[in-house]
């Protein structure tokens, strides 16, 4: 070996760097343990006050939740720029640590579509004819069915609609950033165009305030891109614990704007005539009604008390449908009278109504009114907090809308208010917007201005006099919290269109802790367990492959954090999957060794012949199973990207550890003459000389074969599968309880609350569910959003054997109970999903054929590979059809299972590419003699490396599925089957159809 000082100082010199990389890691968890420690005793301390006294039992847990987290925040934020490490601050220790994924540390994984249509609106002329709106709405209805931009989809449909008319009569060319060389003769694709660059650069500035959105808020490792193609961003938060939050501030456009108000006085006859004009409304379509019958009383309790309560209750129901039929409006809206612009609250449940009676009675109100609720609940007069919301009365400035907008701030800054302490937002206009803001204000003085942002209404101030030079600030009773999040908003700048969520995942740090336990302990036990196998098998030899499987890890992880790769649960799989495909090349070099010495070489030249021979079978295997890590990771999402990432650099590392780092250490022991083994006394004699004839039993295998995948199919298209959310849409939530509980009985639950059925599977043990559902399934407000979580928890509350508020229920991030992850995706995103699912198949075959047949310069030989895959994914994924629902453990067709399948593709090619290349080479050495014998002979020879590959991966995957948790059982288990299948298939099908193509094409050739 030549160059051995110069690999060995690189192989040090690599393991010394990454020594370095990893021990960020380590400092890291230092401090955050010492922000732990500290945190804990502030919670002592608290629990020790007079105040914690006055907690009622069921808020505590919560409450020194929130105190804890809130005390770990201050210790990290005040130890954020000092050195804790070396020179590194902890901020930029927190940048190098490894970069652990949602489902390992907690977090957010948001998806962001720009409504792209809305900015197609945005250019379009004041007064548009219906063809434009027709054209809109085609293009609206077929953007959620294909996977077109939407200004692609609106040319379309313009042209089915309008042909051949100008578009120019719709679109406000003035409207548009871009220029045309003559704008009144501007052709329908020149505007096309134009509208497509609008798009480009909306997405681009929308990326940007983003970004600094991100930034500011103040999350270590944020990662933001942009989904080429789509108008999609991708937000990662790890380890944000205010979903909510998170929601406001991503979804938020930031449009500001400044609206006169009219007064509640001034609108009184208004409502007064709305309130008539609905009861009226009600009591017509009560007469059109046919009577209901009353339904009697149970006569199960017969108690006075129960008498005395039913008809109390009856009396107070009867109260208060009598009070809804007079009062209609004002039984749901709390009317204010005075000079304000407040005209009564409202519980957030009647919001919805009395939006609707607005809208449809429009014309009994002045033109120039507008409606707007505010952006938090009332928390004056004693009124429950979060539950009712102020209606403003607001006035359109000259009919167009508010007095101003937001587009002349310059900054936004947190104040505290000089009177009451109170946190404000103080703001700075240009000179153009002081000079309107004075004389806005001049105007108004003695009424109210509303401060208004993405139609929400966060202060109404009462002008007192003409304010000059700018400044002004809004005050609505705000947190520290809220008013950083608007003073953050504002910074950041306004969104160029409309964003809103339409994929949103949200994982507990309590199902994360879990995770990462869960597969640590899969992970040394399958590292154990491969260790062990090495030296049983291989003796001395199986010792030095198991240093150079430590140095893999150290050079993987080291690679990770290098990097930044996003090292996810998927990923744990994908490692603790490397080691065991990592053998697999020291098993080829080990084999050939064996080989050349029972052919009498000396050990020197034994080794040196041996990993001479096994290079080109070690390096066509693993290149094929990168190719497929590649297609996995540019078609994959979220933490299957995560799988792919350290499936790809791991194969890399195993490669290079593999072949270097054991001939240095075999090179060492020559050196000092030291003998070396490469087989036990029960293992030297395993599968040696075998003079098994498989091509023979083909026909049989074939049949085999044929009546397995027959089977697998009739299941794939009578039964099907159970599609996850991620190809159906809808929305998932893993709850977890505080005793167990049966599918069967939240199942029943949730149907009550719903009205349909829910799909209900045990995730873990008998007190953790995970719950699907497609209700309100078409509808991505976050407003359906809480809603729905609402009924989740009215359907499950009495599960718990210590009562959990709503809030408790429903924060994802901060409770050992209640819902600890969820996830929701729209059926759009779901189609585009699947869509990518079957091209990342496809391609993967596409892409494994042609390297084989190029590699083989033979076509026959590709199709041989390719039809051993295409068997095994038959049967993997028939698999999923007949088992799902029957094995205790998720069976769902998702991303995880695509996962599964590409990772069986490139794993099983590698079996096909070791046994070709044997071939091939027998048939160099050998050319005279017949092709079924060197097959034969191939397939002998290379059987022991199979099943020594095989068992060693199988070890790895039965630790995972045992030990790895839950989140990938059925993965690991779909794994396990695929090695079983795939070494089958390499030996009675891919090999013996090659054979039969080959014998065919020659036959042809010979005529």
């Amino acid at each position: 070996m030549q160059s051995k000082g110069a690999i060995t100082f690189v192989a040090i010199l690599i393991g010394l760097a990454c020594v370095f990389q990893l021990s960020f890691t380590a400092a890291t968890a230092i401090q955050e343990n010492k922000a732990a420690k500290a945190a804990r005793k502030v919670v002592e301390e608290v629990q020790q006050t007079p105040a914690f006294a006055e907690v009622s039992e069921l808020d505590r847990a919560f409450y020194l939740d929130s105190v804890n987290t809130a005390a770990n925040k201050q210790y990290l934020d005040s130890i954020a720029n000092k050195k804790v490490y070396f020179n590194y601050t902890y901020k930029q220790v927190k940048e190098k640590e490894l970069n652990l994924g949602l489902d390992l540390k907690g977090g957010m994984n948001i998806v962001l579509q720009l409504d792209l249509a809305e900015l197609v609106r945005s250019c379009a002329r004041e007064k548009t004819t219906e063809e434009f709106n027709k054209a809109m709405a085609l293009a609206s209805e077929r953007a959620d069915q294909t996977h077109e931009d939407f200004i692609s989809l609106f040319a379309e449909a313009w042209d089915e609609v309008a042909p051949g008319k100008r578009l120019s009569f719709d679109i406000d060319l003035d409207k548009l950033s871009g220029d045309v060389k003559n704008k009144s003769k501007a052709t329908n694709e020149e505007i096309i165009s134009l509208l497509k660059d609008e798009a480009k650069s909306a997405i681009d500035n929308s990326y940007q305030v983003v970004e600094r959105r991100v930034n500011q808020f103040g999350v270590a490792q944020p990662n933001i891109q942009k989904v080429a193609g789509t108008g999609r961003i991708l937000v990662e938060l790890p380890g944000v614990k205010e979903p909510e939050r998170v929601r406001k501030l991503l979804q938020g456009t930031a449009s500001l704007e400044f609206w006169e108000t009219y007064t509640s006085q001034e609108l009184q006859p208004y409502l007064q005539e709305l309130n008539e004009t609905i009861r009226l409304q009600l009591e017509a379509l009560e007469d059109s009604e046919p009577a209901k019958v009353e339904e009697q009383p149970k006569a199960d309790d017969n108690s006075l008390e129960a008498q005395l309560a039913a008809s109390q209750d009856d009396q107070v129901n009867a109260s208060q449908d009598a009070l809804m039929k007079v009062n209609p409006l004002f039984s749901r809206l709390q009317m204010f009278s005075g000079s304000g612009a407040l005209l009564g609250l409202a519980h957030y449940r009647d919001t919805a109504q009395i939006n609707t009676w607005l809208a449809e009675n429009r014309s009994l109100f002045p033109g120039d009114f507008v409606p707007a609720w505010s952006f938090k609940a009332y928390e004056e007069g004693g009124v429950q907090p979060d539950t009712y919301y102020e209606l403003v009365a607001l006035k359109s400035h000259a009919g167009k809308g508010p007095a101003l907008d937001g587009k002349y701030i310059t900054s936004a800054n947190v104040n505290n208010n000089h009177m009451t302490g109170a946190p404000e937002v103080s703001m700075s206009m240009n000179s153009k917007g002081a000079i309107e803001w004075e004389n806005i204000t001049g105007e108004n003085v003695g009424r109210q201005i509303a401060i208004v942002m993405d139609g929400q209404v966060y202060s109404y101030p009462n002008v007192q006099t003409k304010i000059s030079g700018g400044n002004s600030s809004i005050s609505g009773h705000f947190t520290q919290q809220q008013a950083d999040d608007l003073a953050n908003v504002l910074k950041s700048g306004k969104l160029s269109t409309p964003a809103r969520i339409v994929q949103e995942q949200v994982v507990g740090p309590s199902l994360g802790s879990a995770s990462i336990k869960a597969g640590m302990i899969s992970f040394i036990i399958a590292f154990l367990l491969v260790l062990v196998y090495m030296i049983i098998f291989y003796r001395k030899a199986g010792v030095a492959a198991d240093i150079a499987l430590l140095c893999n890890v150290l050079f993987l992880f080291g690679a990770l954090a290098s990097f930044g790769t996003v090292f996810t649960l998927s990923g744990i799989a994908g490692l603790v999957l490397t080691m065991g495909m990592a053998v697999d090349a020291n098993v080829i070099i080990y084999e050939r060794v064996k080989e050349e010495l029972n052919a009498g070489k000396a050990l020197r030249l034994a080794i040196s012949d041996g990993y001479k021979n096994a290079y080109s079978a070690i390096l066509d295997g693993q290149i094929t199973t990168i190719l497929t890590g590649i297609i996995l990771y540019l078609f994959g999402s979220g933490s299957i990207k995560g799988f792919a990432a350290v499936l790809v650099i791991g194969i890399i590392t195993s490669v290079l550890t593999s072949i270097f780092i054991t001939r240095l250490i075999f090179e060492a022991q020559l050196k000092r003459n030291k003998n070396i083994t490469f087989a036990s006394e029960w293992s030297k004699n395993f599968l040696k000389n075998t003079k098994i004839n498989f091509l023979g039993m083909r026909k049989t295998t074939y049949l085999i074969s044929a009546a397995v995948c027959v089977l697998c199919l009739v299941f794939i298209f009578t039964k099907g599968f159970t599609l996850g959310v991620d190809f159906s849409g809808g929305r998932t939530y893993t709850v977890r309880f505080d005793q167990p509980v049966t599918p069967e009985q939240v199942r029943a639950a949730l149907y009550d609350e719903f009205g349909e059925s829910s799909e209900v599977k045990q995730f873990g043990g008998s007190s953790q569910m995970r719950i699907t559902t497609k209700y309100m399934v078409g509808d991505k407000s976050s407003e359906t959003d809480r809603m729905i979580e609402g009924k989740i928890y009215n359907a499950l509350k009495g599960f718990y054997a210590n009562p959990l508020t709503l809030e408790g229920f429903t924060s994802t991030l901060e409770n050992p109970n209640g819902i600890i992850s969820s996830d929701r995706v729209d059926a759009s995103i779901a189609s585009e999903m699947k869509r990518d699912a079957v091209i990342a198949v496809i391609l993967a075959l596409i892409v494994i054929f042609g390297y084989i047949a190029i590699r083989f310069k033979n076509w026959t030989w590709g199709i041989g590979g390719v039809s051993s895959l295409i068997h095994n994914s038959i049967i993997v994924i028939g698999f999923y059809s007949i088992f799902t629902g029957v094995l205790p453990f998720t069976l769902d067709v998702d991303q995880t299972f695509i996962a599964a399948v590409l990772t069986i593709i490139g794993y099983s090619i590698n079996d096909n590419v070791v046994i070709f290349d044997r071939i091939r080479e027998y048939r160099t050495l050998y050319p005279k003699r017949p092709l079924e014998q060197n097959i034969n002979e191939a397939l002998n020879s290379t059987l022991s490396r199979t099943v020594n590959t095989s068992v060693s991966t199988l070890l790895v995957l039965i630790a995972i599925a045992i030990f790895g948790g839950e989140a990938i059982r059925g993965f690991s288990v779909s794994l396990a089957l695929g090695v079983i299948v795939g070494t089958y298939a390499s030996i009675f099908i891919g090999t013996p159809i090659m054979y039969d193509l080959n014998r065919k094409r020659l036959a042809k050739e010979t005529k």
